[in-house]
């Protein structure tokens, strides 16, 4: 299988935190990025990335449960 990961780096704690940068490390790393400049650009909160429907089994999913551990664990 395909190997890599997700950093996501947040302001605030919790559900409110807000998406302040990110590394990502693996096969169409490249292709994912535009979906977490855009939630920079716009203000999306971590629980919002979290609570949208991304692809599985996928690299973008991989963004997914990085948000959700960030916005429930804070």
């Amino acid at each position: 299988g395909a190997t890599g990961f997700v950093t996501l780096i947040a302001a605030g704690r919790g559900s409110g935190s807000q998406l302040v940068g990110a590394h990502l490390v693996g096969p169409g790393a490249g292709e994912l990025i535009g979906e977490l400049a855009l939630a920079m650009r716009w203000g999306v909160s971590l629980a919002r990335i979290a609570q949208t429907l991304h692809a599985a089994p996928t690299m973008s999913e991989a963004i997914r449960r990085a948000a959700r551990e960030v916005a429930v664990r804070g």
